[in-house]
Formats: structure tokens, C-alpha cells, sequence
């Protein structure tokens, strides 16, 4: 069965992508994948890809040009994580 875990908060600064990366310290040799939905700093995807490996780490934006969320986004970007391999992923 698919896991997928959502860390998220509309408000910056509270800790979500260190939380994440906490997260990942203690998956480096299990199949989740992460999921970065925060464009404003390319910093996590770097700092995730340093511990888990780049092929495990993906961005993606699920904001429309008014920085609105887009409800068919991500019910599409659900749906291809229920088809992927890996069995758990972290967002945030």
C-alpha cells in the first residue's frame, strides 16, 4: 500500500523542509521518494539529494501564476505517485 506523508503549512519559516530532511536522515537506505512543492528556495532539493540521492528527490509546483493552488495538480500529481515504484513518499 502507498504512503504518502504531507508535511505541509502555507506559512514560511516554521521548519517543514528541516523536518523533511530530518525525515530523510533515517530513509537513506529505504525506497521513499520527496517531494519538494516549495519553488521559492531551490535549497531543499540540494540539501535532500545530498542524503538520499538525487533520483529520490523531485520538485514540484502545484501553484498556478496567482500563487494559488491548483486542485486538478494535485489530484494528477496523486495519481502518479499511486502508479510509481516506490512505496512511500514524504511532500513538503
Amino acid at each position: 500500500m502507498k504512503q504518502i506523508n504531507l508535511v505541509l503549512q502555507s506559512k514560511g519559516g516554521v521548519g517543514k523542509s528541516l523536518f523533511i530532511w530530518f525525515v530523510a536522515q533515517n530513509q537513506k537506505e529505504q525506497k521513499t521518494n520527496f517531494i519538494d512543492l516549495d519553488e521559492s528556495t531551490g535549497t531543499s532539493i540540494g540539501r535532500l539529494g545530498a542524503v538520499v540521492g538525487k533520483d529520490r528527490v523531485r520538485s514540484f509546483s502545484i501553484l498556478n501564476e496567482y500563487k494559488k493552488m491548483e486542485r486538478d495538480v494535485i489530484v494528477d500529481l496523486l495519481d502518479r505517485l499511486s502508479k510509481g515504484k516506490s512505496e512511500n513518499y514524504y511532500m513538503g
